[in-house]
């Protein structure tokens, strides 16, 4: 038996949909991020995750939010 299959058109290319999924998650971690920054009391929000995150104080933020510890009393000896 046969497969039936839409036209290529309808289906969209295998990059289409991978670059959607890639969209899909890095937006579930941006949410994510904010949800845990905002219930952390911080006022800076994630726009871009790559961005935001790479200069580490706002990444920082974050990890104090998860884990609900400030980095300031884990690194002073």
């Amino acid at each position: 038996m046969a497969c039936i299959r839409a036209p290529r058109s309808v289906r969209g290319s295998v990059d289409d949909i991978k670059a959607d999924s890639t969209r899909n998650i890095v937006q579930i971690y941006t949410d994510w991020a904010n949800y845990y920054l905002e219930r952390g009391g911080s006022k800076r929000r994630v726009i871009d995750l790559q961005a935001d995150l790479c200069d580490g104080v706002l990444l920082a933020d974050l990890v104090e939010a998860v884990s609900k510890y400030s980095l300031v009393l884990l690194f002073c000896f």
